[in-house]
């Protein structure tokens, strides 16, 4: 779809405002997870980062924080090619220098 040049300050803003609406959600969210952690007296530290690839952002935060451990889920929704795990899952696995559990 063609969009003018005076147009774009108007999607670009738009996208900006989804991007922190979705942010900010997110941080609701984990922050309840914290809280619940913390009445079971875990330690969790939640981050929420924008990235190109999630991969490469994982492993490299995971390695360069010296995490002691990845906690993810094994389905991703990228098609039929990762059948048991997902890419990422996969992906990660390969990468992080930490161990890591897969949740189903």
């Amino acid at each position: 779809m063609f969009r003018s040049p005076e147009e774009e300050p108007f999607y670009i803003s738009e996208h900006a405002k989804i991007i922190d609406e979705l942010k900010n959600n997110s941080m609701k969210e984990l922050n309840k997870l914290q809280n619940v952690a913390a009445t079971k007296k875990v330690s969790v530290e939640a981050r929420i980062i924008s990235c190109n690839s999630v991969i490469e952002t994982l492993t490299t935060f995971a390695n360069a924080n010296k995490v002691d451990l990845i906690v993810m889920g094994t389905r991703g929704k990228t098609g039929f090619k990762p059948l048991l795990l997902g890419s990422v899952s996969i992906g990660v696995s390969q990468y992080a220098s930490c161990p890591i559990l897969l949740v189903k």
